[in-house]
C-alpha cells in the first residue's frame, strides 16, 4: 500500500476511538474555557470532534485530507461553523494561527527528523500564553526506532522542547501490543499535558 492507503486505512479503522487521554486531561485542566483549538495529525477525527462537542473552534490538519470528511459528516451544522481543515504535511508547515490549544496525539513522531526541530518550534510557537499543548512522542525503545523518517525522543530532550512550559502532566509508558492496522509492536510512549508560561520558543 501506498502511505495515502495506509493513512486512509487507518482512519476507516479508528473512526468510532475514543477521545484520547491526553486530550481529556488538558480539556479538565482548561475548565469550563473554550477556544481555539488545532489538532495536529488529526486523522479520522475522533478528537476534532470531541472539542467540537465542547464548544471549541477547531483547525484540523493532516497529510491525508480523507479524515476531514468523516469528520465533517458527524458535525451538526451549527459544528460545522467551528471546525476548518488544513492538508499539509510536516515538511511543509511553516505557520499556524494562534490558539488556546494544541493537540497532538500520535502524529508528531512521523516528522522526519531533518525537519523536527522546526515544526515543533512552529507547533509550540502557535500556542499563546496560558493555552496548553496535549499530546505524545516516541521513546527511542519504541518498535519503529528503526525508522530513519520518524523521530524519537528521550524524555530530557521532550522536557528541554517545553523549557518555556510548565509540564502538568509527563508520563513514560513501554508495553508490548498491536498498532491500529493490527501488527504486533512494542510501544515507547511519552505522553504529556503543558502549559505555556512564555511567548519565547528557542
Amino acid at each position: 500500500m501506498t502511505d495515502n492507503e495506509i493513512w486512509r486505512t487507518y482512519n476507516e479503522r479508528t473512526k468510532n476511538a475514543p477521545p484520547r487521554p491526553m486530550l481529556l486531561k488538558a480539556l479538565a485542566l482548561f475548565g469550563d474555557f473554550t477556544g481555539r483549538a488545532i489538532d495536529i495529525g488529526s486523522g479520522a477525527g475522533n478528537d476534532s470532534l470531541h472539542l467540537c462537542s465542547k464548544g471549541w473552534e477547531v483547525l484540523a490538519v493532516d497529510q491525508n485530507p480523507s479524515g476531514f470528511e468523516l469528520i465533517r459528516e458527524k458535525l451538526s451544522p451549527e459544528q460545522l461553523n467551528q471546525f476548518s481543515s488544513l492538508e499539509v504535511s510536516f515538511e511543509e508547515l511553516q505557520t499556524l494561527p494562534h490558539c488556546d490549544l494544541v493537540n497532538a496525539n500520535f502524529s508528531v513522531p512521523f516528522c522526519h527528523p531533518s525537519c523536527f526541530s522546526n515544526v515543533l518550534r512552529t507547533i509550540l510557537g502557535a500556542i499563546s500564553e496560558n493555552g496548553r499543548f496535549a499530546g505524545n512522542f516516541f521513546g527511542k525503545n519504541d518498535g519503529w526506532a528503526t525508522n530513519e523518517q520518524m523521530t524519537f525522543c528521550s524524555i530530557d530532550e521532550i522536557k528541554n522542547y517545553f523549557s518555556e512550559f510548565e509540564i502538568e502532566f509527563i508520563e513514560e509508558k513501554e508495553f508490548d501490543g498491536k498498532n491500529a492496522l493490527g501488527s504486533d509492536k512494542h510501544w515507547d510512549i511519552k505522553q504529556i499535558v503543558a502549559k505555556k508560561i512564555s511567548n519565547r520558543i528557542i
